[in-house]
């Protein structure tokens, strides 16, 4: 279910990115530098919160039921990303941000080859997936940071 979901509002992102369709109230709003910054954290947290899974597991070693729930949360938040992605940014831009947007939508995907019903939990496609994800989630960090540096070092 949480697949379908995530899917639907990724495609859904997608289509009104690539058609000459605007949601004016929120172009109005993504307009106003305030309005970008505080959209901008509400999105730099997501990224931070899904690296809570990368903490719980290899820190603090959580198994079983705990493992599960933070699995769970991190799928959840990984599903309404593109909603938060489209709070901030409704469309694309150019050079630097659309490799990040490109980038960011990627790694989505990839997050969703997981729950696909192929045999993707055979020890050496599971390996390649997770290293795979994990790798496009560290680029997403290190550029948004680069991003974040950028935007209030010329405000």
């Amino acid at each position: 279910m949480k697949a379908k979901i995530g899917m639907l509002l990724f495609i859904a992102y997608l289509v009104q990115a690539l058609l000459p369709w605007e949601w004016h109230a929120m172009t109005e709003l993504q307009t106003g530098e305030s309005y970008k910054k505080w959209t901008g954290l509400l999105l730099f947290s997501l990224i931070l919160f899904q690296w809570t899974l990368v903490i719980a597991r290899g820190v603090y070693e959580k198994n079983g039921k705990e493992k599960e729930g933070q699995v769970n949360l991190h799928k959840w938040a990984g599903v309404l990303s593109p909603v938060i992605f489209y709070v901030h940014s409704a469309s694309p831009s150019y050079g630097f941000l659309l490799f990040l947007t490109i980038i960011f939508f990627a790694n989505f995907i990839l997050g969703f080859l997981n729950d696909l019903p192929f045999e993707l939990k055979k020890l050496r496609y599971f390996n390649l997936w997770l290293g795979a994800h994990i790798l496009f989630s560290a680029v997403i960090l290190l550029l948004s940071v680069l991003h974040i540096w950028v935007v209030f070092a010329y405000s």
